[in-house]
Order: structure tokens, then C-alpha cells, then sequence
């Protein structure tokens, strides 16, 4: 359905001023989120839940941290090795 409103949105963006194509952006993203609103609620639960979590067990909230900053500075590394050549 999304495919379908942006095409809509490609073929209507010809006729008409700028401040018409902003509104209809804004429109479309809005049925986009309307579509799609069990998604947000899901994320919001499962990042509630890890806060909690987070603060029930410290210790292994900060392992895991630890884990995933290490994780990201490893995978920044490589991009930057792969970027000098």
C-alpha cells in the first residue's frame, strides 16, 4: 500500500507548489505511521522492558554495554581501515 501511495505521490508532486507537496508528504507519512501504529506500540513495550530489566541487574546491563560499545568501536574501526585505501 505504501508503494502505491508513493507512486500516487510521484505523479501528483508535477502539479502542484511546493507548499501543496509538503502537505501531501506529510499526509502520506501520516497514514504511514496510521498503517503501521502496532509497530511503535511493540518497540515502546520491548524498550520498557529493557530499561527494566537494565535496572534489575546492573551488572549485566553493564556487560552487555561493554559488549555492544566494544561491538560498534570494532565495526568503526574496520570501516575506517577499509575508508584510508
Amino acid at each position: 500500500m505504501a508503494a502505491a501511495m508513493n507512486k500516487a505521490l510521484k505523479e501528483d508532486v508535477m502539479e502542484h507548489t511546493y507548499s501543496e507537496k509538503m502537505e501531501m508528504k506529510r499526509l502520506y507519512g501520516a497514514a504511514a505511521i496510521k498503517e503501521h501504529w502496532y509497530w511503535y506500540v511493540a518497540s515502546g513495550v520491548v524498550l520498557m522492558l529493557l530499561g527494566l530489566a537494565s535496572i534489575l541487574f546492573p551488572f549485566t546491563a553493564s556487560i552487555a554495554g561493554n559488549y555492544a560499545i566494544g561491538s560498534i568501536l570494532v565495526v568503526a574501526g574496520v570501516m575506517q581501515v577499509i575508508h584510508g585505501f
